[in-house]
């Protein structure tokens, strides 16, 4: 691992995931290997997390959780280098 890296970046922020991402900066970015978070599935914010994980570089995953979270709307997503 290179020193000053971010191995894994988790959020779990209840709909501000895009907002969030928008607000990282490019040092940062370029140090983040992984990143998991929890998207609300409302007003594009799936969409807009994947264009921006994209953009950064990373390949994306996605599944929507069993049980109780599965019917809220919510996607796990997972992007890694």
């Amino acid at each position: 691992m290179t020193p000053g890296a971010i191995d894994l970046l988790k959020m779990d922020i209840e709909g501000a995931e895009a907002d969030a991402l928008a607000g990282i900066g490019d040092h940062d970015w370029a140090r983040t290997r992984q990143v998991v978070l929890e998207v609300h599935d409302f007003a594009g914010a799936p969409a807009a997390v994947r264009t921006t994980l994209a953009e950064r570089g990373f390949t994306i995953t996605a599944d929507r959780p069993e049980g109780m979270l599965g019917g809220l709307g919510t996607k796990t997503v997972y992007a890694r280098r």
